[in-house]
């Protein structure tokens, strides 16, 4: 029996029957987060630093806009990683504060690169010219580890 006899009396209808039956070699897979954090996840910053923010109670729309737009200036502070401000997502937990106004998320390599956003003058102006429009500010500083 020649080769191709041999595969096709035996070794094709099997392949035929695989094929039918969904199955497939197996496939490589990526790792699950479990296994391992996604590759921008484990690159630097090295440090996050969270600050919340609560208007006056009076507070108008006007003063919302203002206080945003300060925020805003904090951007261009040169140490920063990562920068992000928005408003609460009223996600409906028990666990969640949705009370504050604004929250800004910024990330910075180290510490050290913290350290110089508190003291830049863009930081230093924000805090003086700002500072009226909230009641509460709430910041949490996280290593990343």
């Amino acid at each position: 029996m020649t080769a191709f006899r041999l595969f096709s009396a035996c070794l094709l209808p099997v392949a035929l029957l695989l094929a039918a039956a969904g199955c497939t070699a197996p496939q490589p897979q990526a790792p699950s987060v479990s296994d391992s954090n996604p590759p921008a996840m484990n690159a630097a910053p090295g440090f996050i630093h969270m600050v919340y923010f609560w208007m006056k109670e009076d507070a108008t729309e006007a003063d919302k806009a203002q206080l945003l737009q300060g925020i805003r200036t904090l951007g261009s502070i040169s140490t920063l990683r990562l920068f992000h401000v928005g408003t609460p997502a009223m996600t409906p937990r028990e666990v969640v504060d949705n009370t504050y106004a604004f929250g800004l998320l910024t990330a910075f390599d180290d510490k050290a690169g913290q350290d110089a956003y508190q003291v830049d003058p863009v930081h230093l102006a924000f805090v003086e010219q700002y500072k009226h429009l909230w009641t509460r500010v709430q910041i949490y500083d996280t290593l990343v580890e």
